[in-house]
């Protein structure tokens, strides 16, 4: 203990002798530690660590299909894997449901789960006030109880205790509070309450309908692959005692560790992936920056080895010297951490955020600071090594004569620091590259025709509760007026509406068969299945090509139909008007349609979206929930106060949600993947750039300092100026070169492996690569230019006195 407080000592006052290099130093490391720090934060919430409660025994079950492993299981097949699985010692199961709170103030639009009552028993969570759901909670007459999520909990009622057996009013109806959840608990996204489900006999027999998702724990000694195989086995009898029911659906069982959004997981490794890579930039910064400070204190570290110091000894004081520095770093890393994990949290839209489970919950903890604090003096063992093994190896003898001070930059020292500029600008290259790949998705997204005009577009949406529409006469009539009176205001030059925006984040596809083609359910093709209004096509501007928009004759028979031009030219050959069409599989297809219009075709799920789509009127629909679009002559979010209030005077009871502009909705959806991707990446590299920059031009001084006798000299017999700062700027430029071009394929490889998140550019694109590396290159020549000018006021004779 004796010895390292002395050798901490130590550090501190040989550090406190050059404070601009340590702080160098500091800057530095703080720089990889914290935004790898603030990646990490989110990774180990969202993807390392979805869930707060144990996982270990737990897993997720979903029916197969040829379209999809992970699909939603019809009620009666939950039963058979419930009462005939031994797999599981308890399966569960539940469903997405939006709701209205009302009786209160300001109505508000909900969005929660039913659940079968043993839920919470299964992920072995309860509620940290009141009670879950007892056994028979999940019949008619005994299901109208609800468990709050903490965060409704405290934003609507207070944070009250006395909640616990208070009525509130959803849909209409009125449910009894009997619990709220602890404030971390999320399964599967952050939502807002829980009801029971409630599986009735008609819904076991409707083996069409599929909408149940099922999480189990399994028995001591299954594995995951044990309850597929049982499970699979179950489903097959299932479809021998009921031929014709979804034929070829299996089951798919899976950790549920893997349960999540594939897109915002491989968003956030591609992010962790440029954290290392800034961390090992700044690595290698310090590691020059100790170099450049070792070649300095050769005589000192001479000296100590005359007085005895082994070798061992002087490593292991030039490593507390670097963890000194990695300690200072982890505490400045912490701060840029929390402002990285503060910006990346404010740039997350409101309405999203809080269903990406965790996100809002990301902060400093004590799993961030180990992170922080291993990161730091692995980065910084791993700088410091390398100089502290090459300044302990100095000649005692020859560092102690004054005419050889030049020996401490000898030739295996400049192939250090050469090894590290190279290193340093192949890391900056592939970050460079990636970050240029993803703002030119994002440049392409943005400048890709989706199909409609979001610009000057007011959206909302509107959920009708059941309990107080009971008919579709009366679904219909809210809309009808609810259009008119938004039509009616001013400014707004026309309005229609529709069940899903397009680049919303929300779709419903189905399968559907035309006329005259016969297709077995499973192999019939699927289209995206809208309810529109009429105007809604004129308010998006979606071009009507063909036929005619819905109108006032397709309020009653015969059912009609619109479809995109994509549909129509891949199974009508374009010639579509006339024919049938009808929507969904045997037990759940709606009526033969007719289709009297095709339009044009919308990008809905993505830009990559293949444009099929149907449209049937909403006097044929009477679809509950439904999304305005106001075409308004005055910018959106003026007309948003005024959309609300006349909503809302034509029925308080019934909350209208998400008013924004089209444009933003599109933003907050569709780009914002890309937005983060580019944003975020384009920072690191910036990062990257700069202490490349700060890189080359410290190994360049230092080299010119070292060698100002030799310019001197040079320049003595008879070479000008520019000859020796051409030497210069060459001899500094080849290893900066050389890191661009092994840079340049570390950055093909990599650009490959993130095709799958690009859009509309090639991950091997050659024009970001071009541009990079002539980027990087021009500021590798700037950083190399100012030392060589220096070079270049050597004076001859002051040089050749020296000799």
């Amino acid at each position: 203990m004796d010895t390292l407080l002395l050798d901490l000592r130590t550090a501190w006052r040989s550090l406190s002798r050059t404070p601009a290099l340590a702080a160098a130093a500091v800057v530095a490391l703080a720089l990889g530690v914290g935004s790898s720090g603030a990646i990490y934060a989110f990774l180990d919430k969202l993807v390392l660590r979805p869930f707060t409660f144990p996982i270990d025994h737990l897993a997720m079950v979903t029916e197969s299909s040829i379209a999809s492993d992970r699909q939603e299981a019809s009620a009666g097949l939950f039963e058979d894997w419930r009462t005939q699985s031994h797999a599981f010692e308890r399966l569960s199961g539940y469903v997405w449901w939006t709701t209205n709170l009302t009786g209160v103030q300001e109505p508000e639009h909900l969005v929660g789960y039913r659940v079968t009552p043993d839920l919470f028993d299964t992920l072995g969570v309860q509620p940290a006030l009141g009670r879950g759901f007892a056994a028979g909670e999940d019949q008619p007459g005994r299901s109208h109880v609800a468990v709050l999520s903490h965060e409704l909990w405290q934003r609507r009622f207070g944070g009250d205790p006395v909640v616990l057996g208070r009525a509130s009013v959803l849909d209409g109806e009125t449910y009894t509070v009997i619990g709220v959840m602890p404030p971390e608990f999320r399964f599967p996204k952050a939502v807002q309450l829980w009801v029971p489900l409630v599986i009735t006999r008609e819904m076991i027999e409707e083996r069409s309908a599929h909408y149940l998702l099922c999480v189990g724990k399994l028995s001591p000694g299954v594995t995951v692959a044990d309850a597929q195989r049982e499970l699979r086995r179950i489903t097959e009898a299932a479809q021998a005692r009921f031929p014709g029911q979804d034929p070829g659906h299996s089951a798919h069982v899976f950790d549920l560790r893997d349960y999540g959004d594939p897109e915002t997981r491989l968003l956030l490794w591609i992010l962790f992936a440029a954290c290392a890579l800034v961390l090992l930039i700044s690595c290698a910064n310090v590691a020059l920056l100790l170099l450049a400070r070792g070649a300095a204190r050769g005589r000192e570290i001479a000296i100590r080895a005359a007085l005895g110091a082994t070798r061992m000894r002087l490593v292991r004081q030039l490593l507390t010297e670097s963890l000194l520095l990695a300690a200072a770093a982890c505490l400045l890393g912490l701060v840029f951490a929390s402002w990285g994990i503060d910006a990346m949290r404010a740039a997350m839209p409101a309405s999203i955020a809080r269903f990406v489970a965790g996100w809002t919950q990301v902060s400093l903890d004590a799993r961030l600071f180990a992170f922080s604090a291993a990161a730091a003096a692995l980065a910084a063992i791993a700088a410091g090594l390398v100089p502290a093994l090459r300044t302990s190896r100095l000649d005692l003898h020859q560092t102690l004569q004054r005419e050889a001070r030049a020996a401490t930059g000898g030739r295996e020292r400049h192939r250090t620091r050469a090894a590290l500029v190279g290193a340093q600008m192949a890391l900056a290259v592939v970050l460079a590259v990636d970050a240029g790949l993803f703002l030119r998705t994002l440049r392409n997204m943005l400048g890709t025709p989706a199909g409609f005009e979001a610009a000057r577009v007011l959206t909302m949406k509107v959920g009708l509760a059941p309990s107080l529409y009971r008919s579709d006469a009366e679904v219909i009539g809210y809309y009808d007026e609810a259009l008119r009176r938004l039509r009616d205001l001013p400014g707004v030059e026309t309005v229609g509406a529709v069940s899903r925006l397009p680049l919303g984040g929300s779709e419903i596809n189905t399968r559907f068969a035309v006329d005259g083609v016969e297709a077995e359910p499973e192999r019939r093709p699927i289209t995206l299945n809208q309810t529109a209004t009429d105007g809604y096509f004129e308010a998006m501007r979606i071009p009507l090509l063909a036929g005619r928009a819905f109108g006032s004759e397709d309020r009653g028979s015969p059912r009609t139909a619109i479809v995109s031009e994509a549909l129509a030219r891949k199974h009508f050959g374009g010639e579509a008007l006339g024919h049938w069409i009808r929507l969904g599989v045997p037990g759940l297809q709606g009526p033969w349609r007719t289709i009297v219009g095709i339009v044009g075709n919308v990008r809905h799920r993505n830009l990559a979206d293949d444009g099929i789509a149907t449209y049937i009127p909403h006097a044929q629909g009477a679809d509950r929930e439904m999304a305005f679009a106001v075409r308004t002559l005055l910018p959106p979010a003026s007309l948003g106060p005024a959309a609300h209030a006349a909503l809302l005077a034509l029925d308080r009871e019934q909350p209208v949600s998400e008013l924004a502009p089209l444009t933003k909705v599109i933003d907050d959806y569709a780009f914002l993947a890309a937005r983060y991707a580019a944003g975020v990446l384009g920072a690191f590299a910036a990062i990257a750039l700069l202490l490349s920059a700060v890189g080359v031009y410290g190994v360049m001084a230092v080299s010119v300092s070292q060698r100002e006798q030799e310019m001197g000299i040079r320049m003595a017999l008879g070479a000008r100026p520019r000859d020796v700062l051409r030497l210069v700027v060459s001899q500094g430029l080849r290893p900066a070169l050389a890191g661009v071009l092994v840079g340049a394929l570390l950055a093909l490889a990599s650009g490959r492996g993130l095709e799958g998140a690009l859009y509309g550019v090639a991950g091997r694109d050659p024009l970001t690569l071009a541009a990079v590396s002539t980027l990087l290159l021009a500021v590798a020549a700037a950083a190399t230019w100012l030392p060589a000018r220096r070079a270049t006021r050597v004076d001859p004779m002051i040089a050749l006195r020296a000799e």
